[in-house]
C-alpha cells in the first residue's frame, strides 16, 4: 500500500476505501495510527461495534442498530470538537444488495443548494442536541462552517433546532435534497474493506438491510492532527 496514493485519493474525494481481506483489529489501528489519534465521545467509545442481530429482538432508538436505512450525516455533531476522520471496517456484510454505504460530499451539497440558505445554514444559530439515558449533550454551532466543514444529523435520537427562520427554511431544503437521494455515492463494503472518511466535509449513511442476515461493522473515531480536506 503507497500511502502517498492513498492520501491523494483521500484529498480528491473526501472518501477511500481499503481492500484488505482483514477483520483483524490491527490492521484498522495501523491506518489509524496513520491519520490521528482515536479519542472517545460523549456517548461513544473511541472504537466500538455497530451491528444488526436479525434473530434478537431489540428495542432500540439506534437507527445504526436496526435494519432501517440511515440517511446521510456526520458523526458527532452534537459534541464541541466531532471526529474528523472516521474509520468503518466490515465484519461481517448483509446479503446483496442490501446495506450499501452511501456517501454525500459537501462540495456536491453546496452547488445545489440556494445562496441565501447557504449563507443561513453558515450562521452559528443551530442547537445540535443528543439526549439519551438521562444524558443530554448539546452544542450551539453553524451546519456549514467558514472553514469548509460541515456537522448533521437529524433523526429521532439526534435533533437540530434553529430559531430562526430563515434556518430552519435551510435545513428543510437540505433534508430535501439529503432526501433524494440524487447526491449519494453507493460503496459495496465488503468483508474486510476498510473505508476512511474525512467527518468534516463527508456526510455517510446507509441503505437499508434485508433484516435477514448479520451486519457487524467497527468503527473508530479519529482526530487528526492536521485534517487532509478533499480538493475541489
Amino acid at each position: 500500500m503507497n500511502w502517498a496514493d492513498v492520501e491523494s485519493g483521500f484529498r480528491t474525494r473526501g472518501w477511500t476505501v481499503f481492500r484488505t481481506g482483514c477483520t483483524d483489529l490491527w490492521i484498522a489501528e495501523v491506518i489509524a495510527a496513520k491519520i490521528g489519534r482515536a479519542h472517545d465521545g460523549v456517548f461513544e467509545k473511541a472504537i466500538d461495534v455497530v451491528s444488526f442481530d436479525p434473530g434478537r429482538s431489540l428495542v432500540t432508538r439506534s437507527i445504526a442498530s436496526s435494519s432501517s436505512a440511515m440517511s446521510p450525516h456526520t458523526d458527532g455533531s452534537f459534541e464541541p470538537f466531532p471526529p474528523t476522520d472516521l474509520l468503518f471496517q466490515c465484519i461481517e456484510a448483509d446479503e446483496s444488495p442490501h446495506g450499501l454505504s452511501t456517501i454525500v460530499t459537501l462540495s456536491s451539497i453546496i452547488q445545489v443548494m440556494s445562496a441565501p440558505h447557504l449563507r443561513a445554514l453558515s450562521e452559528p444559530n443551530f442547537f445540535f442536541n443528543r439526549d439519551e439515558s438521562g444524558r443530554t449533550s448539546e452544542v450551539r454551532a453553524s451546519v456549514i462552517s467558514a472553514s469548509g466543514g460541515v456537522r448533521y444529523r437529524s433523526d429521532p435520537k439526534y435533533r437540530i433546532c434553529c430559531d430562526e427562520p430563515c434556518g430552519q427554511e435551510a435545513l428543510a431544503e437540505l433534508e430535501r435534497i439529503l432526501q433524494a437521494g440524487s447526491l449519494e455515492e453507493r460503496i459495496v463494503l465488503e468483508v474486510g474493506d476498510i473505508m476512511w472518511l474525512n467527518n468534516t466535509s463527508v456526510l455517510h449513511g446507509r441503505t437499508a438491510l434485508s433484516g435477514r442476515s448479520s451486519r457487524v461493522i467497527r468503527r473508530l473515531r479519529l482526530y487528526a492532527p492536521d485534517p487532509l480536506p478533499p480538493e475541489h
